[in-house]
């Protein structure tokens, strides 16, 4: 489109050609001036039609210009000039470059090169070797993407598949399916049907299809299969049948993500809706039963506005208010600390930790960067529930006297430790229990591309270890 855009505004016209076949024919047809093509074409490549385009005395006149990325080695431009191409431009190259060397072949005319015997020769050496690299560049890239292809003949039969398609289903060469009926029995019960009615859908009505189902693998496992089937002819207009050039994708990664992913939302929805029952019993026996003795007080007070106790009342009343206050305020804490807003993690630390200690009567040490260090807002939340929740085990199960919290920034990532001298546990069995929230902590730190490793045993207390980029 560059081209023919740039050419056509300078008053030249333009026959364009679809592959190399039909160029050679435009060009026996019109005999133009001047043939620019590429040398990887569909059908014919460039050398190809440069050398049918010499052999005709009539197209003697005619230059051939080869405009192609593909010109990069000194085999490929000897090959061009053998067959009576000098002129080549690069892709990209700018327009001027484009009008400057057209206007130099119109004047200097075509190469007076003879094909030789030898040409033949050496246009097969060069366009094998450039296939060989092809289909190695395609089978590594293919590798490295979980990628496979069959070619399947009107019949269903494979005629053919890359080499990667033994590694991507897991079997030898030798019990790769031959055909699409036996490519189903390896398919799970329950996607057979959908994959039967994809490929009739396909077949009738001749266009691309996308399907994903199950796979059973040699060993047994499953793997799951992206396949997307495309028509490598045109159907015929007898409504005869056509070749199908099927693309597969191991996309099991992303399935067991995507079902991890569902997993822990699920997880979070049961933690959140335990949060808020907490929040609401909290609410409901302190700020409760504050709020019945204040409204029972003041409709004592407003029977009885003089009453002997009244004073006492009002006393108790004001007093209730300011204990209802503190709960809220402790509350609204527990959802979303101040500091750690408007100071940083390692303030919001120091204070958790100093009201910790006020309430259980254990020491708490804080070692951390400078408080201007600051990370994204998710970051310090995620750490700072962690935090919470490694010392809300403490008070409950540890029996410890000390804890120590360190946060450390290093060059792509940071480290949270919060480590005591209680009695420890076994690992494994805590684990699999899901008990003393470490099912929470290690989600919330998988939700900030974190790791979350616990080591204890009896007797030796515990470390909770939190490490993500930062």
């Amino acid at each position: 489109h560059f081209l023919v855009t740039l050419l056509g505004y300078h008053g030249h016209r333009l026959l364009e050609a679809a592959d190399g076949n039909e160029a050679l024919e435009i060009a026996q047809a019109e005999l133009p001036e001047v043939v620019i093509a590429d040398v990887l074409m569909p059908k014919m490549d460039g050398y190809e039609l440069a050398r049918r385009l010499r052999a005709e005395s009539r197209l003697a006149d005619t230059v051939v210009i080869f405009h192609t990325a593909y010109y990069r080695d000194g085999e490929a431009e000897r090959l061009a000039k053998e067959c009576g191409v000098e002129i080549m431009l690069p892709k990209p190259c700018e327009p001027e470059v484009v009008l400057s060397t057209l206007a130099k072949a119109l004047a200097t005319g075509p190469s007076a090169v003879a094909v030789e015997p030898q040409f033949d020769r050496d246009h097969l050496q060069v366009v094998s070797t450039r296939l060989y690299e092809t289909v190695n560049a395609l089978t590594r890239a293919q590798g490295m993407a979980k990628l496979a292809h069959i070619i399947t003949g009107p019949d269903g039969g494979f005629e053919s598949w890359s080499e990667t398609l033994p590694g991507l289903i897991g079997r030898d060469t030798a019990r790769v399916p031959r055909t699409t009926r036996d490519w189903l029995d390896l398919l799970h019960e329950e996607d057979r049907a959908k994959f039967r009615e994809t490929c009739i859908e396909a077949g009738t009505s001749h266009r691309r299809r996308d399907i994903e189902y199950r796979l059973a693998r040699a060993d047994g496992a499953w793997v799951h299969i992206r396949q997307i089937m495309e028509p490598l002819e045109r159907a015929a207009k007898n409504g005869k049948r056509v070749r199908w050039f099927n693309t597969l994708q191991d996309v099991s990664e992303q399935k067991g993500a995507e079902q991890q992913l569902t997993a822990m939302t699920q997880r979070l929805v049961v933690l959140q809706e335990k949060e808020r029952r907490d929040i609401a019993r909290e609410l409901h026996d302190r700020v409760g039963q504050n709020l019945a003795s204040l409204n029972l007080n003041l409709s004592r007070l407003r029977v009885e506005p003089g009453g002997a106790d009244a004073a006492a009342r009002i006393a108790e009343s004001i007093a209730l208010v300011e204990q209802t206050g503190l709960v809220v305020q402790d509350v609204l804490t527990e959802l979303k600390p101040p500091m750690l807003a408007s100071y940083g993690l390692v303030d919001a630390l120091r204070f958790h930790a100093r009201e910790f200690s006020r309430r259980t009567g254990v020491a708490v040490e804080v070692e951390g960067p400078d408080p201007a260090v600051r990370f994204a807002s998710e970051q310090e939340m995620a750490l700072f529930r962690i935090a919470q929740a490694a010392l809300s085990n403490v008070a409950q199960h540890a029996r410890a006297s000390h804890v120590w919290i360190s946060l450390e920034r290093l060059q792509r990532h940071y480290r949270l430790q919060v480590r005591d001298d209680g009695v420890g546990f076994e690992t494994h069995r805590a684990l699999a229990s899901g008990r003393w929230g470490m099912t929470a902590m290690r989600e919330r730190a998988e939700a900030i591309g974190g790791e979350l490793r616990i080591e204890s045993s009896p007797g030796k207390g515990t470390r909770i270890t939190v490490e993500a980029e930062a």
